[in-house]
């Protein structure tokens, strides 16, 4: 997902699923279980943050640790009152040795729904 806009729905449940690779090697990161996630979209123009998850919270889940996959899930409760702007967010791993680092940043644009 870096370096892309994603688009999403007002209203709708933002799910983002993703793989973590290892800097080092390019391999999935297989320490997801042991580490701490989490997850922040800031409206882009004024840096106000809108939303924020973590594994602990639940917002966050390791949907294969083998292979590095998790998916962040924004409830629609929370996308209802998404302004129609860009967004930034990023996903940030902080492994069990303490080692934090940013796994994916992109731009994200709530778009209008029609049905509420």
């Amino acid at each position: 997902m870096s370096a892309t806009t994603e688009y999403r729905t007002r209203g709708d449940t933002w799910s983002f699923p993703m793989t973590v690779t290892d800097d080092a090697t390019g391999l999935p990161y297989t320490g997801l279980a042991t580490s701490t996630i989490v997850s922040t979209i800031r409206v882009r123009d004024t840096g106000v943050s809108f939303w924020s998850g973590s594994k602990a919270g639940g917002q966050i889940v390791v949907t294969n640790a083998a292979t590095g996959a998790l998916e962040v899930t924004v409830p629609s409760a929370t996308t209802a009152s998404a302004l129609l702007v860009y967004y930034d967010m990023d996903v940030e791993v902080t492994t069990a040795a303490g080692v934090k680092r940013t796994v994916v940043a992109f731009a994200l644009k709530a778009t209008k729904d029609v049905t509420i």
